[in-house]
């Protein structure tokens, strides 16, 4: 699970962690993006929320989303452009604000989605690992 940690973020992350949740990870937006995506152009990313914003616009070329005002109106509300090294940076949140635009929390929450791959769950060799150690913990007991 990832967590937005800026700001109020890292307290809900700790408070995870206090509870237990081992695969909650804090994303900081404002840090160095570590990917570039894999169309042609091998676009860069200023930091790691345009990053995040980068990968969730390539897999809308083939996923697909609920009908959602909101959410709808975040992924087209916030602007583009590019930095000092031609790595794309986007709008920040004061700016949006100034034009009247609000904080595009639920594009965000969506854009977490993205922040780091993912690797897919065999449940089958799962399962095995925990009958295996259930029968030495039979074992030993």
């Amino acid at each position: 699970m990832f967590v937005d940690g800026t700001g109020i973020g890292w307290g809900v992350l700790s408070r995870l962690n206090q509870l237990g949740c081992r695969n909650a990870v804090g994303v900081d937006f404002g840090s160095r993006a570590d990917r570039t995506d894999a169309s042609d152009a091998a676009a860069r990313y200023a930091n790691k929320r345009a990053e995040m914003w980068g990968f969730m616009k390539e897999w809308l070329k083939v996923g697909s989303l609920p009908d959602d005002n909101d959410l709808s109106a975040d992924r087209k509300a916030v602007d583009y452009g590019y930095d000092a090294s031609d790595a794309i940076l986007l709008e920040r949140k004061d700016d949006m604000r100034r034009r009247g635009l609000a904080s595009p929390d639920d594009g965000d929450a969506l854009a977490l989605t993205f922040a780091y791959p993912v690797a897919k769950r065999d449940w089958a060799e799962e399962r095995r690992f925990e009958e295996g150690l259930q029968r030495l913990k039979r074992w030993i007991v």
